[in-house]
This record gives C-alpha cells, sequence and structure tokens, in this order.
C-alpha cells in the first residue's frame, strides 16, 4: 500500500503530507471536544445543569476543526502540486536524456498519457491517500485513549474492530493490483491506436479502410470497458466489505456503550459522547479503503512511469570543447538498431569546409542515418565523427551549428514571426524579411498579412510548398554553420523545389551543405557525392567521375533518367528552328531532338538584348534544329528541381520542347559552352524563342545539314509533347 519509490520522487511533498496528518489530527482533537461539549450540553439539561463556557467552548472547537480541514486540504493540494511537478520534471528530462530517438523505445502516446493522465492519478495517491493513511493510524489509537479513560471495555471492543478494514483491503491488493496494472495497460493501448487512427483518418478516408479500423477500436474499447466494469466490480465488493465492518462496528460499539449506561458505568453525557464518537473509529479507515482504490491506479500509473525512468540514458560524454569550422569527418564508424544487424558499416569519409555534399542510394541504405549521426539525433555508434577536427561527443552546444531540413517540417501554431524565431529569438524583423525573399515567399506572405499573420496547427492554411519554403526560412534565419536537407523537396510542387535548390547552391558557396535526395538530378552539381548501398559507403566523385565509372551511381541515374522520361518516343515530333539571331561571335548553333520522325517548323527571332552575363548575346547568326543531326550541337547536363534553370526549364517542358536530361548547349565549331541555367526565363521568353507570342521575322536562309539519326536516350533537347 506503500510505494517507497514514489514517495522518494517526491521528497517535498512528504512535508506537505506531514503537514496534513497534523492538521488532520488538531481537527479530530478540536472535533472530540465539540462532540463532549454537545454530550455536556445535553447531559446539563438532563440533569439540570448548564454553564455558559461549555456552549463557548462548543463554537471555539467547531471554528478550530474548520480551520484545520482548511489546513489539511491546502497542505494535501500543496503535495499534490509538488508531486506532479516533480514528475512532469523527471519526465521531462528522461525525454531529453533519451535523445531525440526517445520515440524508438516508448510512444509519443503513452509518453502523453503517463505525463498527464498518469501524473493526475498519482496526485490523488499523495494529496488523498497517504494523508488518509496515516492519519488513520492515529485516530484510532487518540479515539482509544479518550474512550478508554471512561470505559475501557467498550474502548477495546471499538479498537478490535477497526483493523478489520485494513486487513480486507489487504485482502484485496494482490488482486487488485494486477487488475490495475491490466486496466492502466489497456487505457495506454487504447489511447495509443486512437490517436494513431486519428492522425491517419485522411488516408483511411482515401483507401476506404475506415471501417476496418473503425471494427477494431471497438474492439479494444470492449476490451477497455470489460477491464473496467472488472475494476469496478472488484471496488464496489471491497467497499461493501468495508461499510459491513464499519457499519458493524459501530453498531457494536452503541451496543456496548448502551449496555454500560445500563449497567451505570456510563451517565448519561458519557453515552452521547460514546454513541457519537463510534463512528469517528470507522469512518477513517472507511476513507482510506475508498481512496486506497484511487491509490492502486496512481500506483499502476506510476510503474508505467518508473519503466520510462529506469530506461538507460543515451550515451553522454562530456561537452567541453567549442564549435569550430572545418571539414565533417567520418572514420570506420558501424551503428547498428541492435546486435542482429549493422545500418552502417564501417563509414568513412570527409568533406571539406565548405561546399555541396550528396548522399544518395536506395530507400534504406543508411543516408538518414548518417545524418542522424552527425546530428546528435542518434548515439551508440563506434568509431569516430569529427568536426574541425573535433568529435561530435565533445562539442558544446552542438545542434546550435547545425540545422536540418526534412521533407515534414512542423510549423507550431502562431504568427510567422514567432514560428521563424524558433531558430533565433535574437532575429530582427529585417532579418525575418530577407529570409522570406530568399525562398521567394514575401510576396506572399505580405498578402496576407506580414509576419504577424497567424498560422494554424502545422501551417494546414499554407499550401504544401509555402510550409517547406517558410520551414526553408526559417532554417535560413538559424544562420548555421552546417545545413542539412533530408530529402527536403521530396513532397513539394516543382516552383518550390527550384526555389529550394536555388538557395541550396547559395549556402554552398560559403557553408558545408549536406543534400540526401532521392532524385538524382538534384545532386549533379555536387562538390562531392557520396553512394552508399546497404550501409556502406561503395562509391564517392562527383557526377561526371562517377558516371565515368559506370558503377552503382552511374545505374541509378540511367535508371532514373528512364523513368524520369515520360514522353513517348514513338510519336515525338522533331521540332526544327530556323531563326536568325545577333550573336557576338558569329557562331552557328543547331539543336537536336534525337527524334526521328516529322519536322515541325519553328518560330523566328529578332534580336535578344543582353541576357545575362556570360550568357549568349550580340552577333549574328542562325539557329536551327533538325532531327538527329549530331553536328555542332552536344547536350548533357544537371536537372535542377523542377527540370529548371531559373524557370526556363519549366517553361521548356510544359511546351513539351526539353528534355530534363540535357544541360550545357556547346558549340563544336568554336569550342564555346554556352550555359543557359543563367539566362533568366523572362528574357528568354520575351525573346521568343522558346514562345509564340512574337511574331517572326523573315527567317534567314540557313543551309540544311546533312540528317543523321540519334538514339532516342542520347539527347532530345526539345521535343513536343503528345496531345
Amino acid at each position: 500500500m506503500i510505494n517507497k519509490r514514489l514517495i522518494q520522487t517526491a521528497p517535498e511533498s512528504m512535508g506537505y503530507v506531514k503537514k496534513a496528518v497534523i492538521a488532520q489530527w488538531l481537527g479530530l482533537i478540536f472535533n472530540l471536544m465539540a462532540l463532549g461539549s454537545f454530550a455536556s450540553i445535553i447531559h446539563g439539561a438532563y440533569v439540570g445543569e448548564g454553564s455558559v463556557q461549555i456552549y463557548v467552548i462548543l463554537v471555539i472547537a467547531i471554528v478550530m476543526r474548520c480551520i484545520c480541514i482548511l489546513m489539511a486540504n491546502n497542505a494535501a493540494y500543496n503535495a499534490s502540486k509538488s508531486v506532479k511537478k516533480s514528475l512532469r520534471k523527471s519526465i521531462y528530462d528522461k525525454l531529453i536524456a533519451l535523445g531525440l530517438g526517445y520515440n524508438e523505445v516508448i510512444s509519443t502516446s503513452k509518453v502523453m498519457q503517463i505525463s498527464t493522465e498518469g501524473v493526475e492519478q498519482i496526485e490523488m495517491y499523495f494529496g488523498r491517500y497517504l494523508p488518509q493513511f496515516f492519519y488513520s493510524m492515529l485516530a484510532p489509537l487518540t479515539l482509544f485513549i479518550v474512550l478508554a479513560s471512561m470505559n475501557l471495555t467498550v474502548a477495546v471492543i471499538l479498537l478490535v474492530c477497526v483493523p478489520l478494514i485494513p486487513i480486507s483491503i489487504i485482502a484485496v491488493n494482490k488482486f487488485a493490483k494486477k487488475l490495475f496494472h491490466k486496466y492502466w495497460g489497456a487505457y495506454t493501448d487504447l489511447g495509443d491506436h486512437f490517436l494513431d487512427n486519428l492522425q491517419g483518418i485522411t488516408t483511411l478516408k482515401v483507401y476506404g479502410a475506415d471501417e476496418a479500423f473503425h471494427k477494431q477500436m471497438n474492439i479494444d474499447a470492449e476490451h477497455f470497458r470489460k477491464i473496467t466494469m472488472k475494476v469496478l466490480t472488484m471496488q464496489l465488493n471491497s467497499i461493501t466489505l468495508m461499510d459491513l465492518i464499519a457499519y458493524g462496528g459501530a453498531a457494536l460499539g452503541i451496543a456496548f456503550s448502551l449496555a454500560a449506561f445500563y449497567l451505570g458505568e456510563l451517565n448519561l453525557g458519557q453515552t452521547i459522547f460514546f454513541i457519537l464518537v463510534t463512528s469517528e473509529f470507522f469512518i477513517p479507515m472507511r476513507l482510506l479503503g475508498s481512496f486506497f482504490h484511487v491509490a492502486m491506479n496512481g500506483v499502476a500509473a506510476a510503474q508505467s512511469i518508473f519503466e520510462l525512468l529506469d530506461m538507460p540514458d543515451a550515451q553522454v560524454s562530456n561537452k567541453v570543447t567549442d564549435f569550430k569550422k572545418g571539414k565533417i569527418e567520418f572514420v570506420n564508424v558501424d551503428f547498428a538498431y541492435n546486435k542482429n544487424k549493422l545500418i552502417l558499416n564501417e563509414i568513412t569519409f570527409s568533406t571539406e569546409s565548405k561546399g555541396l555534399f550528396s548522399f544518395v542510394g536506395k530507400s534504406g541504405c543508411g543516408k538518414s542515418t548518417i545524418v542522424s549521426l552527425l546530428m546528435g539525433f542518434k548515439l551508440g555508434f563506434s568509431g569516430e565523427i569529427k568536426i574541425g577536427g573535433v568529435s561530435i561527443n565533445s562539442i558544446r552546444d552542438l545542434n546550435k551549428h547545425l540545422c536540418i531540413v526534412k521533407h515534414q517540417s512542423y510549423l507550431f501554431r502562431g504568427t510567422i514571426k514567432e514560428n521563424l524565431q524558433l531558430a533565433n529569438p535574437s532575429a530582427s524583423d529585417k532579418d525575418m524579411l530577407f529570409a522570406l525573399k530568399q525562398v521567394e515567399l514575401l510576396g506572399e506572405i505580405e498578402a496576407k498579412g506580414g509576419l504577424d499573420f497567424i498560422l494554424q496547427e502545422n501551417g494546414s492554411n499554407l499550401s504544401g510548398g509555402q510550409r517547406q519554403r517558410l520551414a526553408l526560412a526559417r532554417a535560413l534565419v538559424r544562420k548555421a554553420d552546417i545545413y542539412i536537407f533530408d530529402e527536403a523537396t521530396s513532397n513539394i510542387d516543382v516552383e518550390s523545389e527550384n526555389v529550394f535548390n536555388g538557395v541550396v547552391k547559395q549556402l554552398a558557396k560559403t557553408k558545408i551543405v549536406i543534400l540526401i535526395s532521392h532524385r538524382l538530378a538534384n545532386v549533379v552539381d555536387s562538390d562531392k557525392i557520396f553512394v552508399v548501398a546497404e550501409g556502406r559507403l561503395v562509391e564517392a566523385g562527383t557526377h561526371k567521375e562517377l558516371m565515368e565509372n559506370g558503377r552503382v551511381y552511374a545505374d541509378l541515374f540511367s535508371t532514373q533518367a528512364e523513368l524520369e522520361d515520360i514522353y513517348n518516343h514513338n510519336d515525338a515530333s522533331i521540332i526544327e528552328l530556323s531563326t536568325e539571331r545577333k550573336l557576338d561571335d558569329g557562331a552557328r548553333v543547331a539543336f537536336s531532338t534525337g527524334k526521328t520522325s516529322s519536322a515541325v517548323s519553328g518560330i523566328g527571332l529578332t534580336e535578344v538584348q543582353n541576357l545575362t552575363s556570360g550568357s549568349i548575346s550580340g552577333g549574328s547568326s542562325g539557329i536551327s534544329g533538325t532531327s538527329g543531326i549530331k553536328k555542332s550541337v552536344s547536350v548533357e547536363g544537371s536537372l535542377n528541381s523542377d527540370g529548371g534553370y531559373d524557370g526556363l526549364e519549366k517553361s521548356l517542358i510544359q511546351q513539351g520542347l526539353y528534355n530534363p536530361a540535357d544541360r550545357i548547349i556547346e558549340d563544336k565549331e568554336i569550342g564555346v559552352n554556352k550555359d543557359l541555367s543563367h539566362i533568366p526565363q523572362a528574357s528568354l521568353l520575351n525573346s521568343g524563342l522558346f514562345g509564340k507570342s512574337t511574331p517572326p521575322p523573315e527567317p534567314k536562309v540557313v543551309p540544311k545539314p546533312v540528317v543523321e539519326e540519334v538514339p532516342a536516350k542520347k539527347s532530345g533537347l526539345f521535343r513536343k509533347k503528345n496531345k
């Protein structure tokens, strides 16, 4: 009935429990004074005697008893408040000690249940059960001493009957303990399933599985109902037994008191006092029995709390070294969730002090685990992980210098400003607005009310792309030294993906950027690409080097390129552009589609003025495109997030004119590479090169070269979208 460990977890609460017990005991003394005064008044009236003093004592005793009751209740409240604060702090500290991987050992819903309902049940244990337990020991002894001074026989009879109540409690304790453990387990399981189903209700509706899960919830609820009814039955039977003992003992005490009065051993006043006090012998124990059932539920909840508190902490070393900028190094790193299988096996690599470094590989190969180890989310690895030559286990406040953006970044209910300041509380409005501008979200946010715009839970009043861009803005406000993007663009629209990639490339100029992406087009421009397969690092190098190796990365890239080529090769048409354009070098550039179908005439172009520095400009030249022409053009390339160079490629794809597998236009005749990636979309579209809004000028006659067919997969810059 007394859980020593539970008491030891809240030593401060026990001080309040002692105060509550003392206040209750003093209340009992004043109650005896009031009952004695009342009995004396009745006796005085019977014998024709009376005194004003007895009335004064009665009033004072009643007032003091009320004060003692208030003191006892206040002390019990403070005891429960203290234990709630202490336990919730212990739970929180434990979760921090477990690290961000706490949900691998305990579910979030169970943590919520034991830290709310479970702690509330323990509040009853400290606030009601423990004070009543100790008071129930003192009250019968105090009453026995008082009554024994009047009639020892009746006092002994009452005292002997009192222990029958705790004996009945002990008798049901073993059975009740098991039953309450089952009850609490069923309660937490039902809560787990309910939360899981509630979070996934949209998915269940989409797939029509809500009815099946509803039936399972009914089964779980019925199981919980049955256990609850068993608990209530046990409580009712136990209370009935205690009532029989309490009222039977009181009746027995009254009978012996009347017998003593009949025999002349007690006068009328004493007899009335005995009759009134007999219930006080049993009421404390009777209340203890009632609180016992609540306390057992609290003890069962405490067991769940102790299971959490007893979990081994994540490995923590002394954080004594300040963060130092420099390259990231993994040296023979192994990691496993269990001893049966290694998730990472002898991972060794290093980055430079700045640049874009990508990890690619099939799902489940260990990419995200590498990042989790770097961030300190997961511990228990062997080998060594360093940043700037210092082990991450020794770096103080490591997470202040690292920032990760995942495919699902949570946005809290509140204003845009509050969400951005989570990353940097000292960030000014100017900093936040600049971050929003970088992710091309400023105009949309200002239209909604600016930084004071209130987000709903998880930003549900924003689109998916807007939410992710806002998460990126929050990361920029962080001003971290190392940025990690873990599939950050896997579930957003093409435009937002393009913004992401632009920001990533800009960050990589001054910081270390780690990119994890299944879409290999996003990693082509990486300074170094690390290929992971089955927990091992199998390749590393630039895109060009890995493609030349022709191993895992080349296979993955080629396979993905084929899957992304959604155009029908049999029906695609050749687009032949015959235009005139002024170029400084007078170069003639031909665009090859790689298709062997009918030609479609293009449009003319008058003049393109200063598209961008380093872009194609000035001069005079013809631009033409014909089927399968190898002469003049070779195209290779890097795919951006939406297949676009600053939005250009997006426009070309929509028109069916561009295959995302291509990038650089190479004029072999003069040996100059002309990169379209830096040409603003608006300039090209306004020029009319890729649109039909500008009326074509008189075309310059360009000699048509010899057509040579090229396999479809080897080129295909311009393609006509199938109707």
